[in-house]
């Protein structure tokens, strides 16, 4: 696989929706809540001469920004091929101004679903009439011929009807580059609504399952995110933990995120030596063939529930051990 750099510059923090589990959601006073035009700028410069870089714009809600067509820009005129966005999609319900940022050189989408009907969808997002324009974005992205993915939070809204939402996704959507379906992140909204949010993993990961056969059945990657490799025997190869974790090993990839701070700015290098820095596991996974892969559960998801759902798996040996 080609050497890859990915760079994460969080554009914002405010939002046009109001998600219950946003990671975001967080009130910390030295937090910025806008990255100003030239420090912008000055992280492009910083990142732009890296080997194969994967730029993602992402916040907050990048497209809120008025000058997003302008950082576009700028990093396409600084020769940077892959520009990507992380998104709710609202926004590019205009035509219009999906073609600006098209043409100004956005090249890969992340669009965040989080139901097949209105009502789920927006009993989380809190925006009246989010799931039809958010339709309607991925329809216009998808037009546009750019990669586009999707990208579903699991939670006590949706999980019992995520089969629902995968056929929506496989047939309407067919030339998806990827869906990627992830487990809440254990911060901001979803720490604070943990227990009207988060779904433990022994209620939903069948419910899970059942989405990803349909997915793997299409054209279209799929990627899962979030969830222990306990519950995911047979499907171990789709867990985007071990697929990044894998290639950082290999050299083959390198991730770093900035926000901006009161004072200074904050990066992040090796994406999977930070995320299990704020994981933790039972002391039963010590016996898993999959103790050396897994990064365990959040923190918060062990202290609010338990990590006695995580069953070791014992019946394989390190040799069987295959995640292509």
């Amino acid at each position: 696989m080609t050497e890859q750099t990915q760079a994460k510059i969080k554009l914002l923090f405010e939002c046009n929706e109001d998600c219950v589990f946003c990671t975001e959601k967080v009130d910390e006073k030295d937090k910025i809540k806008y990255m100003d035009l030239n420090e912008v700028k000055k992280q492009i410069d910083g990142y732009c001469n890296e080997k194969n870089l994967f730029l993602v714009l992402t916040g907050g809600e990048p497209t809120i920004r008025k000058d997003i067509v302008e950082i576009i820009e700028y990093a396409r005129e600084k020769d940077i091929d892959n520009i990507a966005m992380q998104t709710n999609g609202v926004k590019f319900a205009d035509k219009d101004f999906t073609n600006k940022l098209v043409k100004a050189g956005l090249s890969f989408v992340s669009v965040t679903l989080t139901g097949h009907n209105a009502e789920i969808h927006e009993a989380q997002t809190k925006l009246k009439d989010s799931f039809e324009k958010t339709i309607i974005g991925l329809s216009n992205l998808v037009d546009s011929e750019i990669r586009v993915m999707v990208y579903i939070v699991v939670t006590r809204y949706n999980y019992k009807d995520l089969s629902k939402l995968a056929r929506l996704l496989v047939e309407k959507y067919p030339t998806l580059e990827q869906i990627q379906l992830t487990m809440p992140c254990i911060s901001g909204g979803a720490l604070t609504n943990i227990y009207e949010v988060v779904p433990q993993f022994t209620r939903s990961y069948k419910y899970v399952l059942k989405a990803m056969d349909i997915i793997i059945k299409s054209n279209i990657d799929l990627t899962i995110d979030n969830l222990p490799l306990c519950f995911l025997e047979g499907y171990e190869k789709y867990s985007s933990e071990i697929k990044t974790y894998l290639r950082e090993r290999k050299g083959e990839l390198r991730t770093y995120e900035a926000e901006r701070l009161s004072n200074r700015m904050h990066k992040i290098a090796n994406y999977t030596n930070s995320r299990r820095s704020h994981k933790v596991k039972a002391d039963s996974c010590k016996s898993c063939i999959y103790d050396y892969y897994c990064d365990g559960v959040w923190k918060g998801y062990a202290d609010k529930f338990t990590v006695n759902e995580l069953i070791p798996i014992i019946n394989k040996r390190k040799e069987d051990i295959n995640f292509e």
